[in-house]
């Protein structure tokens, strides 16, 4: 009889870290936008995060052996599109209502309440210096731990969750200088940049106004 191989289960047991965290992640997400005066906004996004868990929990399970992949929550800002790895994710909440802070960089949009503690929130686009096209209305916020910090990233929608092989992930292409390219990992479907959160959080300019701020 064959013995498992050593590195199989490894990557099984790794997998399974991955799919249970990330399911007890967006299952509080879930029951916590359940809570929110049950807007249609927040139940939709509720059942788009059960339904796209549930399908990544399948193609998890159904992932070639040894191959690497990169597990993100897709989110975009109008015509802007990220995807934030599940590591760096604790929640997804509905935008209701924020507090905007005067004398704030344009990249701020305000601050919010979140289980007792007060997080900033951040406009990627703005911080990038993407012009804005359209409605820039935010409906969503998703909470990231990175960088030792916590801060909320403002969305329009949260589209999807994917389980992508880093074979997949092209690389980014030449960015504009409001953008160190060490904070992009990738570009996936084309259009779609993935970050680097935790270099995201490390920039001097939200450092600086964190340690203003905190004066």
């Amino acid at each position: 009889m064959t013995e498992p191989c050593p590195q199989a289960n490894q990557r099984e047991e790794h997998t399974s870290r991955i799919e249970n965290s990330l399911w007890s992640r967006l299952q509080e997400s879930m029951e916590q936008l359940r809570t929110v005066d049950q807007r249609t906004t927040a139940n939709a996004l509720a059942q788009k995060l059960a339904g796209r868990a549930k399908l990544l929990r399948g193609s998890l399970a159904r992932a070639e052996s040894g191959q690497a992949s990169l597990v993100f929550l897709a989110l975009n800002k109008g015509r802007e599109r990220y995807g934030i790895s599940i590591d760096d994710v604790l929640a997804v909440q509905a935008l209701e209502h924020f507090t905007v802070v005067p004398r704030t960089p344009l990249f701020l949009t305000g601050v919010v309440h979140w289980r007792g503690a007060v997080l900033t929130l951040l406009d990627l686009g703005r911080l990038f210096g993407i012009p804005e096209t359209g409605l820039a209305d935010v409906h969503v916020y998703v909470v990231v731990e990175a960088a030792g910090r916590r801060v909320g990233i403002v969305a329009h929608e949260i589209e999807d969750v994917y389980s992508v092989p880093r074979s997949r992930i092209a690389p980014a292409p030449p960015m504009s200088a409001n953008i160190p390219p060490e904070w992009i990992v990738g570009v996936h479907d084309n259009q779609r940049l993935l970050l680097n959160i935790d270099l995201v959080l490390r920039d001097r300019q939200l450092v600086d106004w964190a340690m203003t701020s905190s004066r």
